[in-house]
């Protein structure tokens, strides 16, 4: 996959966002056909500053590649769409992965989607691949629905790292915030803080000093002991598309899952 960064959606690039979807290859939707079905600019914009819904763009430079939206009231994955040249990359899967993190976050442990039910269509297969499954329902347009049960109620430590490393990645503050204890305490090589306060602060100066980051998960690892769950991650992070660190990321979680410490460590 080229270079890309991903971000939170924010109303302003809502507009992109309906351009693109009608520019997809199989499935393109126009911004009259969305505006028959209800969606609009307006409505979209004010559904993701409610936070109704949560989305996830890719860009590649300043070019928005694609995105996936989820419904954070009932765990619909709304849409996912991807310019065709960035087809067969891995793209798709990545943009469904965090917007599933997004909801699973939520709590939801059940999400579901429509899908089409012609196996010729490349979305059929698609999901069905990454563990989709039928539920023998349609929804409104007649689009075959799909869901996806993840295999525990709670989310793993492993799986409370990775949205941990989503939400880092897409420099989404709020994100980050709701997934810190209000104990936190945040140490690397250059600094040490205590309270969520101080560590949102210092996660924010990392935000605003970069142009664009992006996060490769090389492994990780995760482990329980004396009453806490633990999390590691070795890390490829990329600053402004030159600076190349290599960083071991370990987490503390409570009981309720939040992140109880955060120790970052420096490599080669």
């Amino acid at each position: 996959m080229t270079m890309i960064q991903f971000q939170a959606a924010l109303p302003h690039h809502i507009a992109a966002c309906i351009v693109l979807r009608g520019k997809t290859r199989q499935n393109a939707v126009s911004a009259a056909r969305l505006a028959e079905l209800g969606v609009t600019g307006a409505s979209w914009s004010a559904d993701v500053q409610a936070e109704r819904l949560l989305g996830i763009l890719a860009f590649e430079g300043e070019q928005l590649a694609g995105y996936c939206f989820g419904d954070a009231t009932s765990g619909e994955i709304v849409v996912l769409a991807l310019l065709p040249a960035f087809e067969d990359q891995g793209l798709g899967r990545a943009l469904l992965d965090r917007a599933m993190s997004l909801l699973r976050e939520l709590g939801h442990q059940r999400l579901f989607l429509g899908c089409s039910a012609d196996p010729a269509s490349r979305s059929h297969g698609f999901y069905r691949h990454l563990g989709w499954v039928p539920t023998g329902k349609r929804d409104r347009l007649g689009d075959e629905e799909l869901e996806f049960l993840f295999a525990s109620a709670e989310p793993r430590p492993a799986e409370r790292l990775r949205a941990y490393l989503q939400a880092y990645e897409a420099r989404d503050l709020a994100r980050v915030g709701r997934q810190f204890a209000d104990d936190i305490r945040l140490v690397d090589w250059n600094l040490a803080v205590q309270g969520k306060a101080a560590a949102l602060d210092e996660t924010r100066k990392n935000f605003e000093s970069v142009r664009s980051l992006s996060i490769e998960l090389l492994a990780i690892y995760e482990g329980e002991g004396d009453g806490e769950h633990r999390a590691a991650a070795e890390l490829e992070i990329v600053i402004d598309g030159s600076l190349h660190l290599h960083v071991i990321d370990a987490l503390r979680f409570d009981a309720a899952g939040r992140i109880t410490e955060i120790r970052a460590y420096k490599g080669l």
